[in-house]
């Protein structure tokens, strides 16, 4: 929302910012409004946000391993922002091969997938935080 990226900008220069978010379309582009400020505010971008949602690589084997037999179909609105997605990374490498992933592998997985076990989400979330530093 506009008011937690408004707060986030006056304090940009301050904080490391992580965007943890779904691994779906729409959590991409949750990330791009943050990272990039939207269409309409880009005033309120934060172009040092470092992705940290769910991706592909979890479905490996592994302490985070999501399984893939759970993970949701792309519906056909999913499988368009992908390709919009896709497009509008063009020139960013690393954005665009986890675009790429994430479309051919036709498959979203909620951040509900890794919270099996009680505080599963609080330690990959301190995981992540930690790899950061």
């Amino acid at each position: 929302d506009i008011n937690t990226r408004e707060l986030l900008a006056m304090f940009a220069s301050n904080l490391r910012v992580s965007v943890l978010v779904d691994y779906d379309p729409d959590g991409a582009q949750i990330y791009q409004v943050y990272a990039e400020g939207g269409s309409n505010n880009s005033q309120l971008c934060l172009p040092h946000a470092r992705w940290v949602g769910l991706h592909c690589s979890m479905t490996r084997v592994g302490k985070w391993g999501l399984n893939v037999d759970k993970m949701i179909e792309h519906t056909s609105r999913d499988r368009s922002l992908a390709l919009r997605l896709l497009k509008h990374w063009d020139s960013n490498v690393e954005l665009r091969r986890r675009m790429a992933k994430m479309l051919y592998r036709g498959k979203k997985a909620e951040l509900e997938a890794i919270t099996q076990y009680r505080g599963m989400l609080l330690e990959y979330v301190a995981a992540i935080l930690a790899d950061q530093e």
